[in-house]
């Protein structure tokens, strides 16, 4: 028997409902039952009979919703104790490789921590999820111990996935009050005072059927710290997986939502399963691939209430090139190659003041002016389940407006092609979406073709072998290649001699040592020219409500990221995204926080502590509300291709002329105010510097 076909599939699937002693939610046992269907179904391809389906699924639920209906009977209700021992009983069951899968939709809160000398809560807070008892037992299942439990899978060999919507924390337990509109979303988190007060450590070991594990969990909890030494604040989620994926509804600070019957995450998820069925080769659909369309499909939801765009970030972590668990891809154990490429999801809104007979959406790249984006640019774009690389982008757009963090983009194909038509008619038909007029389908995703415009030119000091004027390297960075008699200023020299190449700043003077290799060279001007991109972009008015310390120990630097206590009263409703990078004196540019996430999201009202190894340049934060992602702006390697027996050959393009820029309508004032009101432009920069013996801040 082959590996694939003894391996099993496993599912916990838990829905809570209705809650004793607190406010009760409406979707989440739907959600539960949903997935549950989708785990049957994979049972059923397998040939597993549907009387046996109970030794594969384990399902808890509180579906009650007045005092005359019955409750669950006891062994089906969702409690702490429940779910504990459903999880530790599987992972003795399970065996390495079977493929198991952690559901649960209720609510989400943060609490006292119980472990508080515990590394990484300095906040003295632990994410909980919600079980049906908390309200009148106080157990909350806390982060240390579903890391445990989840740790021992992984380590048994298990294929693990976690899939939570919930709210996990932070402005969860501020705002988890429901509208007062009938219709409006609501929030699948518990406000402040709705759980019991948490339990000291003693009664903790006393009470809680985890309690006699306290020194396993410690060490579990140690060596995930260990594992993320550069960021031991968290990711901005509850869990920060190891060898196993994790799906979440939201950041920490955020809230889970409920459409209807169901919430944001599992609703959008099981659109995206129904969808795979139907694209072309589905068994090689992975996680990272649904993700892009489950990331705008929770978008597109919030578009629809009053309440705002951005509450809710999909939030997936771990191992996510594997599939969903139950797909057809878990059966055929087909292996999965994991995608290098950095992508730029795009994003469509609806335009109500367009014509149908016109593009009635308005093309939101998610990469701004922070991120190098120019007027001109133009983009591959991509269908949510396509690699670059492997498919062949048949859309292009071309950027007509850059704003701090984001972009407006429009379709240079006068027609899409019939393989976006024919997704889009799926989309429509798997979510019961009305047609807009426009094929543009979900979840769509871009790379950089070309550039209109350089950001960085080079000048040619005579003969330079291997350049030639009037080209560009392309690249996220490109550097146009000028003449030595060119009108254009230049912002680098580039002279080829005896020593080699030799890089020279505009006014002449020698930057960097010469080099042999010309694509070193070039890959140096790059990182010279991305130092200083990032470097020049300036702090708003919202900055200077936060500050940044740094302590010296040895090699290690701890850096803390604090609101300015004065400020408090008016951040602290509010929550922000930060990245911190590196700047070295030799133009080396690293990011340095978080170590496992494009951004960590953080309540204003925290604190959020790490350490690295380095002396010398500079330590740039960037804070900014909504997600976007800045990987782009590490380094990366300048485009070299190779001929026999010629050496380096360095890929250059012809030089964009403008000519080649579609024309193109600048989208309705009223569509750009959709984006501003999700607050995009808040922006903001610390910056620490090193003045040989200790680091010092100031705005940048």
């Amino acid at each position: 028997m082959s590996e694939s076909q003894d391996r099993q599939t496993y599912a916990i699937i838990i829905g809570v409902d209705f809650y004793p002693s607190n406010k009760s939610l409406k979707g989440c046992v739907n959600d539960a039952r949903q997935i549950r269907k989708h785990v049957e179904a994979s049972l059923k391809r397998q040939g597993i009979p549907e009387s046996d389906y109970n030794k594969y699924i384990t399902f808890f639920s509180s579906t009650r919703k007045t005092v005359r209906e019955p409750l669950e009977a006891p062994k089906d209700r969702p409690t702490y104790e429940n779910i504990c021992n459903a999880i530790l009983e599987l992972t003795d069951k399970a065996k390495a490789g079977d493929i198991v899968l952690v559901s649960y939709s209720g609510h989400g809160a943060r609490d006292d921590t119980v472990v508080r000398d515990w590394p990484a809560k300095g906040s003295g807070m632990d994410e909980v999820l919600c079980p049906f008892d908390i309200g009148t037992t106080g157990k909350a299942i806390r982060d240390f111990e579903l890391n445990y439990l989840f740790s021992r899978m992984a380590d048994k060999g298990i294929r693990l996935t976690v899939f939570f919507d919930c709210c996990n924390s932070g402005s969860a337990t501020r705002a988890g009050e429901e509208m007062k509109d009938r219709d409006a979303p609501r929030y699948r988190g518990l406000v402040e005072g709705d759980i019991r007060a948490r339990p000291s450590a003693e009664e903790y070991k006393k009470e809680y059927i985890m309690g006699d594990k306290m020194a396993e969990m410690r060490i579990a909890w140690d060596r995930l710290q260990q594992k993320f030494t550069q960021s031991t604040a968290g990711t901005g989620a509850m869990l920060r997986p190891m060898s196993y994926a994790f799906y979440s509804g939201c950041l920490a600070h955020e809230l889970s939502m409920e459409f209807g019957n169901s919430g944001a995450l599992t609703s959008a998820t099981i659109t995206a399963l129904a969808m795979a069925e139907k694209i072309p080769y589905p068994e090689q659909v992975t996680l990272q691939q649904m993700y892009r369309y489950i990331f705008d499909r929770v978008y597109r939801l919030h578009n629809t209430s009053d309440y705002g765009l951005f509450y809710q970030t999909p939030l997936l972590l771990g191992d996510v090139d594997r599939p969903f668990p139950g797909s057809v891809v878990d059966i055929s154990a087909k292996n999965q190659q994991k995608s290098a490429t950095a992508l730029i999801p795009i994003r469509s809104v609806l335009d109500p003041t367009v014509a149908q007979t016109a593009v009635p959406v308005v093309l939101f790249l998610r990469a701004g002016a922070a991120h190098g984006v120019q007027i001109g640019d133009e983009y591959e774009v991509y269908l949510w389940y396509e690699e670059p690389g492997i498919a062949v982008s048949e859309v292009r757009v071309v950027v007509t407006e850059v704003r701090t963090t984001i972009s407006v983009v429009v379709p240079i194909n006068a027609q899409l092609p019939e393989t976006w038509v024919s997704q889009y008619k799926i989309e429509c038909e798997a979510t019961g979406a009305r047609n807009q007029g426009y094929p543009w389908p979900g979840g769509c995703v871009s790379r950089l073709r070309t550039t209109a415009a350089s950001q960085v030119n080079l000048k040619l000091l005579g003969s330079v072998p291997g350049l030639s004027e009037g080209k560009y390297i392309p690249g996220e960075i490109p550097l146009t290649l000028i003449g030595e008699e060119a009108e254009e200023v230049e912002d680098f020299r580039l002279a080829y001699g005896s020593n080699g190449y030799e890089v020279q700043g505009a006014d002449g003077n020698m930057i960097l040592p010469a080099t042999s290799s010309l694509s070193t060279c070039l890959k140096n001007v790059s990182s010279i020219a991305r130092y200083n991109l990032l470097r020049a972009i300036t702090s708003d008015s919202y900055a200077h409500a936060f500050d940044l310390t740094a302590t010296q120990d040895g090699e290690v630097v701890k850096v803390k990221f604090s609101p300015v206590e004065q400020y408090k009263g008016i951040t602290e409703t509010r929550y922000i995204n930060i990245v911190v990078f590196h700047f070295t004196l030799d133009y080396g540019v690293r990011k340095v926080y978080p170590f496992d996430g494009s951004f960590e999201s953080v309540d204003t009202g925290d604190t959020r502590e790490f350490s690295f190894k380095g002396k010398g340049g500079y330590l740039k934060a960037l804070i900014f509300f909504a997600s976007t992602s800045f990987d782009a702006w590490e380094q990366e390697d300048t485009k070299v291709g190779s001929e026999a027996g010629s050496g380096e050959t360095i890929v250059t393009e012809d030089l964009p002329i403008s000519q080649a820029k579609p024309a193109v309508e600048r989208p309705s004032a009223k569509a750009q105010d959709v984006e501003e009101n999700a607050q995009f432009n808040y922006w903001g920069t610390k910056e620490l510097y090193w003045d040989s013996s200790r680091w010092s801040l100031r705005d940048s």
